[in-house]
């Protein structure tokens, strides 16, 4: 670890990326070693790291620095990042963020991820420009002093010499002094191909997820928990819409495998994806067409518990529908059976 450390800092020192990608480098490393946790914060500093032209070497080195003053500096950065959210006024800007599709997962509302971010932001915009100022003063005075004593550039052709460097400070790329002239794109080319690839690879994923036959591992889960033979004839899932759909339900009586604890012939479920992706599960709708409880299946269904129990959904329920039922009547029938297959779903959980 140690060589490791002191051929990134020689790496650096002998050419290794311009001022600005060295500088660029120490900042958002930094920074992303200050941020405490797995969340959006984080991803979006390594996504900045890979699409803009950061000295890697650099990135490391400030990494493991910011990451040893954050765990160093922990209780110091909760005390800054409750006052943060607290006392400047932030508070509002928090909690409007914590509700917000996507951006919840930045975390802020974690006192330790927000001080890290400050702090690692702006700790590293200074050891940015102190530490990218003197490498560029160290090469400067390294091609100064080459070029005015022949020992110096008859030395640094030697073999030897040459092995040597390149076992401590690793290869370099160019000499220094076209370092100190060297002008690099802002963007990196390989990073925005990563992420292009990564864009169509999510798009592909959910098409994916849309079109797989999700039926038989359902059936298959959803049996085992019933401790009967569950039939689904089709399952859907968007994750676009955030929406999922059972067509053609039947869930065997385990004690009874002639008859169906209840069947529909379809179920959709709406999510809101917002809500789902601002960290909270919101069910907006839930749509069942034809339930009917303790129907008289086609073929007998497999037990396989028959020692699971489970309330008896048709007993004591009233019929749907028939000329003699008032609309009042209907709504109280269809409210007691909706809640006599939420008693069922609770159990399962359990």
């Amino acid at each position: 670890m140690s060589l490791r450390l002191i051929r990134k800092l020689g790496s650096i020192v002998r050419g290794g990326g311009s001022t600005r990608d060295v500088a660029l480098g120490v900042w958002l490393g930094f920074a992303l070693g200050m941020v405490p946790g797995a969340n959006l914060t984080m991803a979006a500093l390594i996504l900045l790291i890979v699409i803009l032209n950061c000295n890697i070497g650099a990135v490391f080195l400030s990494m493991v620095l910011g990451s040893a003053v954050s765990h160093g500096a922990e209780e110091p950065l909760y005390r800054l990042g409750s006052w943060m959210i607290y006392d400047a006024g932030l508070r509002p800007l928090i909690i409007e963020l914590a509700d917000t599709p996507v951006l919840a997962f930045l975390a802020w509302d974690n006192s330790c991820v927000l001080a890290g971010l400050a702090t690692g932001l702006a700790g590293g915009l200074v050891l940015a420009v102190v530490f990218s100022g003197m490498i560029m003063g160290i090469r400067r005075a390294v091609v100064k002093k080459k070029d005015n004593s022949d020992k110096v550039e008859k030395a640094s052709g030697n073999p030897f010499a040459r092995f040597f460097l390149w076992v401590f400070f690793g290869p370099r790329k160019g000499t220094l002094a076209e370092s100190l002239e060297k002008r690099s794109p802002i963007f990196r080319k390989s990073g925005l191909y990563l992420v292009a690839t990564m864009v169509v690879l999510l798009v592909v994923g959910g098409w994916a997820v849309a079109n797989l036959k999700l039926a038989p591992y359902a059936e298959d889960a959803a049996g085992k928990a019933n401790g009967a033979e569950v039939n689904i004839a089709n399952l859907g899932v968007s994750l676009h819409g955030g929406s999922v759909s059972i067509e053609g339900l039947q869930v065997t009586k385990n004690k009874v495998p002639k008859l169906n604890r209840f069947q529909a012939d379809t179920i959709s479920v709406s999510m809101s994806v917002s809500k789902l992706l601002a960290k909270q599960i919101v069910v907006d709708k839930i749509e069942c067409k034809n339930l009917r409880l303790d129907q008289v299946r086609a073929a007998i269904g497999e037990v396989i518990d028959e020692g699971i129990d489970f309330p008896d959904l048709g007993s004591d329920l009233p019929e749907l529908g028939g000329e003699d039922k008032s609309p009042a009547e209907e709504v109280l029938g269809y409210i007691k059976q909706v809640q006599a297959i939420k008693k069922y779903v609770d159990m399962i959980q359990d």
